[in-house]
Protein backbone atom coordinates (compact mmCIF):
# COMPACT_ATOMS: atom_id res chain seq x y z
CA UNK A 1 0.00 0.00 0.00
CA UNK A 2 1.51 3.59 -0.96
CA UNK A 3 -0.10 6.93 0.23
CA UNK A 4 0.91 10.39 -0.99
CA UNK A 5 1.52 13.69 1.45
CA UNK A 6 1.76 16.59 -0.88
CA UNK A 7 4.14 15.40 -3.83
CA UNK A 8 6.35 12.94 -1.46
CA UNK A 9 5.10 9.12 -2.08
CA UNK A 10 5.32 6.80 0.70
CA UNK A 11 5.04 2.67 0.77
CA UNK A 12 3.47 1.80 4.23
CA UNK A 13 5.73 0.47 6.27
CA UNK A 14 6.62 -2.73 7.63
CA UNK A 15 6.50 -1.78 11.85
CA UNK A 16 9.35 -4.18 12.11
CA UNK A 17 11.47 -3.06 10.00
CA UNK A 18 11.93 -0.07 12.92
CA UNK A 19 14.83 0.36 14.99
CA UNK A 20 15.10 -0.09 18.75
CA UNK A 21 15.55 3.62 18.75
CA UNK A 22 12.71 4.23 16.48
CA UNK A 23 10.35 2.36 19.04
CA UNK A 24 11.72 3.80 22.27
CA UNK A 25 11.78 7.44 20.72
CA UNK A 26 8.00 6.20 20.02
CA UNK A 27 7.62 5.61 23.43
CA UNK A 28 8.68 8.53 24.60
CA UNK A 29 7.08 11.10 22.32
CA UNK A 30 3.64 9.87 22.50
CA UNK A 31 3.79 10.10 26.36
CA UNK A 32 5.04 14.06 25.22
CA UNK A 33 1.46 13.72 23.54
CA UNK A 34 -0.31 13.08 26.58
CA UNK A 35 -1.39 9.30 25.07
CA UNK A 36 2.00 7.49 26.59
CA UNK A 37 1.58 3.69 24.07
CA UNK A 38 4.16 1.16 24.72
CA UNK A 39 5.24 -0.97 21.55
CA UNK A 40 2.89 -4.21 22.52
CA UNK A 41 0.14 -1.54 22.79
CA UNK A 42 0.91 -1.16 19.12
CA UNK A 43 0.11 -4.27 18.11
CA UNK A 44 -3.01 -4.99 20.29
CA UNK A 45 -4.30 -1.91 18.77
CA UNK A 46 -4.07 -3.49 15.34
CA UNK A 47 -5.42 -6.75 16.34
CA UNK A 48 -8.28 -5.22 17.72
CA UNK A 49 -8.68 -3.03 13.96
CA UNK A 50 -8.32 -6.02 12.36
CA UNK A 51 -10.77 -8.11 13.94
CA UNK A 52 -13.63 -5.87 13.43
CA UNK A 53 -15.50 -6.69 10.21
CA UNK A 54 -16.45 -3.08 8.56
CA UNK A 55 -14.43 -0.04 7.35
CA UNK A 56 -17.03 1.92 9.67
CA UNK A 57 -16.42 0.10 12.26
CA UNK A 58 -12.98 0.60 12.25
CA UNK A 59 -12.99 4.44 11.27
CA UNK A 60 -15.19 4.68 14.30
CA UNK A 61 -12.46 2.90 16.69
CA UNK A 62 -10.87 4.95 19.91
CA UNK A 63 -7.67 3.62 18.24
CA UNK A 64 -7.82 4.25 14.39
CA UNK A 65 -5.99 7.67 14.24
CA UNK A 66 -3.50 6.49 16.19
CA UNK A 67 -2.79 3.33 13.87
CA UNK A 68 -3.33 5.67 11.17
CA UNK A 69 -0.23 8.08 12.94
CA UNK A 70 1.99 5.17 13.76
CA UNK A 71 1.80 3.89 9.96
CA UNK A 72 2.51 7.53 8.68
CA UNK A 73 4.88 7.93 11.12
CA UNK A 74 6.86 4.82 10.36
CA UNK A 75 6.72 4.73 6.29
CA UNK A 76 8.06 8.08 7.18
CA UNK A 77 10.73 6.70 9.36
CA UNK A 78 11.64 4.05 6.76
CA UNK A 79 11.53 6.22 3.95
CA UNK A 80 14.64 8.14 4.82
CA UNK A 81 12.73 11.11 6.92
CA UNK A 82 14.72 12.04 9.92
CA UNK A 83 11.96 13.20 11.84
CA UNK A 84 9.97 12.90 15.54
CA UNK A 85 6.35 11.38 15.59
CA UNK A 86 5.34 14.55 16.17
CA UNK A 87 6.37 16.10 13.12
CA UNK A 88 5.46 13.02 10.77
CA UNK A 89 1.84 13.45 11.52
CA UNK A 90 2.07 17.28 11.14
CA UNK A 91 0.36 18.12 8.19
CA UNK A 92 -3.34 18.92 6.98
CA UNK A 93 -5.07 15.25 6.49
CA UNK A 94 -6.52 17.08 3.08
CA UNK A 95 -2.87 16.10 2.23
CA UNK A 96 -2.73 12.42 2.53
CA UNK A 97 -4.21 10.68 -0.21
CA UNK A 98 -4.01 7.01 -0.20
CA UNK A 99 -3.06 5.11 -3.58
CA UNK A 100 -4.32 2.05 -4.70
CA UNK A 101 -2.15 -1.38 -5.04
CA UNK A 102 -1.94 -2.45 -8.66
CA UNK A 103 -3.92 -5.59 -7.65
CA UNK A 104 -6.55 -3.69 -6.17
CA UNK A 105 -7.57 -2.35 -10.13
CA UNK A 106 -10.98 -4.50 -10.36
CA UNK A 107 -11.32 -6.63 -13.31
CA UNK A 108 -14.27 -5.49 -15.32
CA UNK A 109 -17.44 -7.24 -13.09
CA UNK A 110 -18.92 -8.76 -16.99
CA UNK A 111 -15.65 -9.51 -18.91
CA UNK A 112 -15.67 -8.91 -22.74
CA UNK A 113 -15.55 -11.73 -25.05
CA UNK A 114 -14.09 -11.75 -28.54
CA UNK A 115 -16.67 -10.94 -31.02
CA UNK A 116 -17.47 -12.84 -33.56
CA UNK A 117 -17.06 -10.17 -36.68
CA UNK A 118 -17.84 -9.83 -39.76
CA UNK A 119 -18.80 -13.16 -41.75
CA UNK A 120 -15.68 -12.96 -43.42
CA UNK A 121 -13.34 -12.89 -40.33
CA UNK A 122 -15.91 -15.45 -38.72
CA UNK A 123 -14.97 -18.01 -41.31
CA UNK A 124 -11.17 -17.47 -40.66
CA UNK A 125 -9.96 -20.50 -38.91
CA UNK A 126 -7.75 -20.03 -35.54
CA UNK A 127 -3.93 -19.28 -36.64
CA UNK A 128 -2.99 -22.46 -34.91
CA UNK A 129 -5.10 -24.77 -37.11
CA UNK A 130 -4.36 -23.09 -40.04
CA UNK A 131 -0.39 -23.82 -39.08
CA UNK A 132 -1.21 -27.27 -37.97
CA UNK A 133 -2.87 -27.88 -41.69
CA UNK A 134 -0.21 -27.21 -43.69
CA UNK A 135 2.59 -28.73 -41.58
CA UNK A 136 3.82 -32.14 -41.31
CA UNK A 137 1.85 -34.59 -39.83
CA UNK A 138 4.66 -35.28 -37.05
CA UNK A 139 4.69 -31.61 -36.98
CA UNK A 140 1.22 -30.74 -36.74
CA UNK A 141 0.98 -33.44 -33.83
CA UNK A 142 3.88 -31.62 -31.74
CA UNK A 143 2.10 -28.17 -32.27
CA UNK A 144 -1.20 -29.81 -31.59
CA UNK A 145 -0.35 -31.20 -28.42
CA UNK A 146 3.01 -29.36 -26.75
CA UNK A 147 5.30 -32.04 -26.79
Amino acid sequence: MKFKIGDTTYDAGALDLLSLKDILMFEKETAELGNPLHWSDVGRMIEELEALKTDREREAHSSAMWVLAITIWSSRRLGGDQMSFGDAIDFPLRDLKWLPDPQDKKAPARPTKARTGSARAGNNPPPLAVATETESETTSKEASTGD
